[in-house]
């Protein structure tokens, strides 16, 4: 029998958030370790899409079922799953030991161009200015993308920066808003890589000690 010792698995990164309502009824599994678990069923096609955007390049596990349980209201559901999907975020990542923290990208998507910073900080919010060119994109209310993103971030407990900075296809500006939003996320969840020798930093990435 071999003196070594196996080095001891990670702790597993995955959050479940369950939210029902006399409006909707949302369940939520995050994953920031497996990108290949993404299922997701909700009533409103473009929501979906959206998801699909921050599962894909968030390189996120992302299961998501979303119902109305009331009158079926779009702003209702967004609002909802970004506040189910926030609180299994901020599970997942636990006491935030060893991520980068910070993350921020440009994300082109055709005419359009988006901007988005995030600070796993502890303290959510969400900034920024983003203006679409029509109030609907495929049916959905342009509206509820950033309502949606706003309970994600104050919900992970993140701070979120957006700047639609170039538009003009509603569909295009929300979809380069969240794939700007999914690819900062994937930055800033990341841990640091421990191949040619370099080390995991182990602590919080905070002078305050906690995030």
């Amino acid at each position: 029998m071999s003196g070594s010792r196996r080095a001891p698995k990670s702790a597993a990164r995955r959050g479940e958030c369950e939210r029902v309502t006399g409006e909707t009824a949302v369940r939520v599994a995050v994953d920031l370790d497996r990108p290949d678990a993404v299922r997701l069923e909700t009533p409103i096609p473009f929501l979906t899409h959206m998801l699909d955007q921050v599962a894909r390049h968030g390189r996120l596990g992302l299961e998501v079922s979303a119902a109305y349980t009331g009158q079926p209201l779009a702003h209702h559901l967004a609002e909802d799953v970004g506040i189910a999907l926030g609180l299994a975020f901020d599970r997942a990542l636990g006491g935030r030991v060893g991520v980068n923290r910070f993350g921020w990208a440009l994300a082109p998507m055709d005419e359009s161009l988006a901007e988005a910073a995030v600070d796993l900080s502890g303290r959510g919010g969400f900034y920024g200015e983003v203006a679409f060119a029509g109030p609907l994109a495929d049916g959905y209310e342009a509206a509820n993308g950033p309502e949606f993103l706003r309970a994600l971030a104050v919900n992970a407990r993140l701070t979120l920066h957006l700047d639609l900075k170039r538009g003009g296809n509603p569909h295009h500006e929300l979809e380069a808003c969240h794939k700007a939003v999914a690819l900062a996320l994937r930055q800033a969840a990341a841990l640091p890589s421990e191949s040619g020798g370099a080390r995991r930093a182990r602590g919080v990435p905070s002078t305050k000690g906690v995030l």
